[in-house]
């Protein structure tokens, strides 16, 4: 069974504070459907809250293609990963993303080995210049170079 379509609708109050009301739609929804379904929940959900509404969003679960791992590498966590670091066309700012239970091959003290070939290289090459999509951070700005990763550590959750 197909996992479900998250939708959100991000609402603000009087202090700016941000939320995101969240509930799921059937996977077979299209997107003239989910569209519909937010032009006509939006102004219910308007009239029972003091928050603004900011914005709507639909994740949409694809199909992993096949001949990848079926189970995680043995003493892999997730809490020691890569940051990846990007440069922006056009701004100031970089764009990072974190890359979960980097394996060890890539690490290097503090750092993690991007290299000129290999794996590393091919991930963070695709999302630059390979794929057909044009990736941007959250501004809408595109990636227009790897420029850095370093060792990420963060905290189990429980």
């Amino acid at each position: 069974m197909a996992d479900p379509i998250l939708i959100q609708i991000t609402v603000a109050d009087t202090a700016g504070k941000q939320e995101s009301v969240e509930y799921f739609a059937n996977p077979a929804a299209t997107l003239v459907e989910l569209q519909t379904e937010i032009t006509g929940i939006a102004p219910l959900l308007d009239a029972v809250t003091g928050s603004v509404l900011l914005s709507a969003s639909a994740r949409f679960p694809l199909t992993l293609p096949g001949g990848i791992k079926t189970d995680p590498t043995a003493t892999y966590l997730n809490t020691r990963g890569a940051l990846i670091a990007y440069d922006v066309t056009g701004s100031k700012y970089r764009w990072s993303h974190r890359l979960p239970a980097v394996l060890q091959a890539f690490i290097e003290g503090d750092d993690v080995v991007i290299g000129i070939a290999g794996a590393m290289f091919d991930y963070t090459d695709w999302l630059v210049t390979l794929s057909d999509i044009l990736h941007t951070n959250r501004y809408n700005e595109n990636l227009s170079e790897v420029i850095g990763a370093s060792l990420s550590l963060h905290k189990r959750q429980r």
